[in-house]
């Protein structure tokens, strides 16, 4: 709640609130430069706020960075995707917490069944010792939407997460979310595509130049009233009545030849 954060003179977020309740998929929109990214990164604990505080289940809590708070429940698939191409599937899962065996090692027999039954959950047939370098966008994605579900992750946190994928994917995509939703999860959107929004979300938040427009259920907008929120005006202010012009030739070109190889 009231969060704020400025970097160097450029001030990012001012007091921006946000509140995410379980089982409902939140789109947060606003125009490229509105806060959206720099929000979610610090909730996920890349960024800390410089005013404001994160309350969970009524308590205040810090992250200092994104492992706390994945451990505290927050799982986030940003734009940038964060698994690392030259390690397995199964090393990304763990990375940082991989479990140990009984003389001090790394148990990789407790990595590789632990991730195999969270790809399993979202009906993934990868299998754990495979290269992320092998993997195709989509699968990245799903991998560390997996991730979040085998550390138990009940606020996931998708960021253009559809912008790379192509329709069969978005499909796959959105039939996750719906299971993330139905099972309780808070999930926060961030997309610029309105179908998707109004196909998968249940509320929206708009923000604009780094402050909070407003946060509304999508059963009361439509794609017009969502845009003159991101906007500030009526989306019929957008495109005003294109103009007769005065009969003026703007450009004139006679005898114009183009030759074999020329560049039009």
């Amino acid at each position: 709640a009231g969060i704020s954060k400025a970097f160097g003179g450029s001030v990012a977020l001012r007091d921006v609130s946000l509140a995410l309740a379980p089982g409902t998929v939140h789109a947060l929109m606003g125009e490229n430069g509105a806060g959206k990214s720099t929000l979610m990164k610090i909730l996920a604990g890349v960024h800390q706020p410089d005013s404001g505080e994160i309350r969970r289940a009524g308590r205040a809590v810090s992250f200092a960075n994104p492992r706390a708070a994945l451990e505290a429940g927050i799982s986030t698939v940003f734009q940038e995707l964060s698994l690392l191409s030259n390690m397995t599937i199964a090393e990304n899962m763990f990375l940082g917490r991989e479990p140990k065996g009984r003389f001090g090692g790394i148990d990789r027999r407790q990595m590789w069944e632990e991730t195999k039954g969270a790809l399993a959950r979202l009906g993934l047939t990868l299998h754990p010792d495979t290269l992320v370098s092998e993997l195709s966008i989509a699968e990245r994605q799903f991998v560390e939407i997996a991730h979040g579900i085998d550390a138990d992750a009940d606020i996931f946190i998708l960021d253009e997460p559809t912008a790379a994928l192509n329709a069969a994917d978005v499909d796959v995509l959105n039939r996750h979310i719906r299971a993330l939703r139905d099972a309780g999860k808070a999930i926060v959107y961030i997309s610029h595509r309105m179908d998707e929004i109004f196909a998968i979300c249940d509320v929206v938040t708009v923000l604009k130049d780094g402050q909070l427009v407003g946060t509304r259920p999508l059963s009361e907008m439509t794609p017009a009233s969502l845009i003159a929120m991101m906007v500030g005006r009526e989306l019929e202010d957008l495109f005003p009545e294109r103009g007769d012009g005065d009969g003026t030739v703007a450009l004139s070109v006679t005898g114009l030849k183009l030759q074999p190889g020329s560049q039009p």
